[in-house]
C-alpha cells in the first residue's frame, strides 16, 4: 500500500462521512484509486474485504430497521 497524499485525503474524507459508511467508503476508494499499485494478491484481498464488509453493512442497515 502507498501512503500518498491522495490516500491521507480519502482518509481524512472518510473519516468526516457517515459512520456506517466510514470502513465501507474507504476501502472502495482504495481499491479502485491504488488498483494499479496492487498486484493479484492483494488486489484478491481487498476484494475479499469488499465484499465482506458490504454484506456486514448491509446487515447492520437490515437489523437497525427491524428492531
Amino acid at each position: 500500500m502507498r501512503c500518498d497524499p491522495t490516500f491521507s485525503l480519502l482518509f481524512v474524507y472518510c473519516l468526516s462521512s457517515h459512520p456506517i459508511l466510514f470502513v465501507y467508503s474507504c476501502l472502495l476508494s482504495v481499491l479502485f484509486l491504488h488498483i494499479v499499485f496492487l498486484n493479484c494478491i492483494v488486489f484478491i484481498i481487498y476484494l475479499f474485504l469488499f465484499f465482506f464488509y458490504f454484506f456486514y453493512i448491509a446487515v447492520v442497515l437490515i437489523l437497525s430497521y427491524v428492531t
